[in-house]
């Protein structure tokens, strides 16, 4: 291992504090111990954070800046970073103690790589461990395809980077929310991945309610989509995919508009984008969110309610189709 390799940690906050500490925690716990910790508050309450931008521990650089969103503030991360590596993490997450010292000698063992993830361990807001957010062998190589048609989704808590992949790409600052699988996308084009089938973070999954939320800014956006369906079809690899790839591509992309539609209470432009959608690639999938489409939200508990204890209890009508 050359010790000579600095690894920029980039955290990019915003009114977590608390899981904040546990964050810079697991860095500094790291067995390399070569790092600077880059982390830039977004504009939480309360404004900059003495406590940090004193620290005892000479590795770490704090930075306040007015709140830009999640893509200008890892782009503000980037530019203060010197290191010849980058790894982000997100900061409710925490890396595992060897991450950066396995990330450091997986990458200069084989050079041909310029960006490694991994799988993750997935634990909760009370610090309990689920197993594994994938559980198997996932691709390394060119990624392009696997990527736009989500076969892999890359978090990127834990991406570790050879920093001159930054010279042609950043986060895009128009996406407000769900920037990562547009960057990697762009990442894409250019540089090849490495999969590593050691974790190097723990990512951390939140109650159902929370997701719904953050589902809720991801596709209730329709710049979020059309620029990430933008990114896909404008690429110079997409002329080497298959028409049946093509195809695939665009009804995701109209069955993504018709979910913005509905996040949106427009529920009639909603059930016309997914049936086009399903006229071009039928999905199962996209038959309950036709159905959802046109029922509004205070028939739904009931209909589950129906479904569960009417079709599915012992001796119900599930019986009558076996």
């Amino acid at each position: 291992m050359k010790k000579s390799n600095l690894v920029s940690v980039i955290i990019a906050t915003y009114n977590r504090e608390k899981m904040l500490e546990q964050a810079i925690d697991s860095v500094l716990a790291q067995t390399y111990t070569n790092f600077e910790l880059i982390i830039i508050d977004d504009g939480s309450r309360g404004g900059p954070k003495s406590h940090l931008q004193n620290h005892c521990d000479s590795r770490i650089k704090y930075f306040f800046q007015q709140n830009k969103g999640e893509s200008g503030a890892r782009n503000s991360g980037i530019s203060q970073a010197t290191g010849d590596f980058i790894i982000f993490v997100d900061d409710d997450d925490c890396l595992c103690d060897y991450a950066l010292e396995l990330a450091v000698k997986t990458i200069n063992e084989n050079d041909n790589y310029d960006i490694l993830y991994s799988d993750s361990i997935i634990f909760d807001e009370n610090n309990r461990s689920y197993g594994l957010s994938s559980g198997r062998q996932l691709p390394s190589g060119d990624l392009y395809r696997d990527l736009v048609l989500k076969y892999i989704t890359i978090v990127p808590s834990g991406m570790f980077f050879k920093k001159n992949c930054f010279d042609q790409c950043l986060y895009n600052e128009k996406i407000k929310a769900g920037t990562d699988t547009e960057f990697n996308i762009r990442l894409s084009e250019n540089y090849l991945f490495q999969f590593i089938d050691k974790p190097l973070v723990k990512f951390r999954n939140y109650m159902r309610s929370r997701e719904k939320t953050i589902r809720a800014k991801v596709f209730g956006d329709r710049i979020n989509i059309d620029i990430r369906y933008q990114t896909i079809i404008n690429s110079s690899k997409y002329n080497s995919l298959s028409l049946k790839d093509k195809i695939d591509i665009t009804a995701r992309h109209l069955g993504n508009v018709g979910l913005c539609c509905v996040t949106n209470k427009k529920r009639i432009k909603a059930l016309c984008y997914y049936i086009c959608s399903f006229i071009l690639y039928p999905r199962i999938i996209i038959l309950p969110l036709m159905v959802k489409a046109i029922i509004p939200d205070h028939w739904i508990p009931f209909i589950k309610n129906v479904i569960k204890n009417e079709i599915f209890k012992p001796g119900g009508l599930k019986g009558n189709f076996k």
